[in-house]
C-alpha cells in the first residue's frame, strides 16, 4: 500500500505493481486474508482504493474469499475469531473492528447480509 501510495501520480507504475506484487500477495499462503483481523484493513484498503484497477483474477480471489466464508467470519463475538488464536486475539480489538467493518463493507459490495 505504502508503495502504491509513493506511485499515485504514475498509474502505468501502479498498474504495474498490482499486477505483479498485487497478485502475489492476493494469492500467498502467508500474506493474510481478507477476513483476518491482522490482514482485513489492508486487504480492505487495496480493494477499495484499487478495485477499478485490480485485475479479474483479483476480483474474484477477493470475492471468493469474502463469500466463501468471510463475512459471517467477520461477525464473530470478540475473542471468537479463530481458534488458532484464542490467547492473542483477546488483546486485538482494534483489529476486531477494523474487521468488522472490512466485513460491513464487503456486504455492501456485494449486497449480502453475513
Amino acid at each position: 500500500l505504502a508503495l502504491l501510495y509513493q506511485l499515485r501520480n504514475n498509474k502505468t507504475a501502479q498498474q504495474e505493481l498490482i499486477n505483479t506484487e498485487g497478485n502475489v500477495l492476493m494469492f500467498s499462503e502467508y500474506a493474510g486474508i481478507f477476513y483476518k483481523p491482522f490482514s482485513c484493513a489492508g486487504y480492505s484498503m487495496y480493494y477499495f482504493e484499487f478495485k477499478d484497477m485490480l485485475p479479474p483474477v483479483q476480483l474474484q480471489k477477493a470475492k471468493s474469499m469474502i463469500l466463501g466464508g468471510g463475512l459471517i467470519n467477520t461477525t464473530r463475538a470478540d475473542h471468537h475469531m479463530d481458534p488458532l488464536y484464542n490467547l492473542t486475539e483477546f488483546n486485538s480489538e482494534n483489529f476486531h473492528w477494523m474487521m468488522r467493518v472490512g466485513g460491513y463493507l464487503f456486504s455492501e459490495e456485494y449486497n449480502q447480509v453475513p
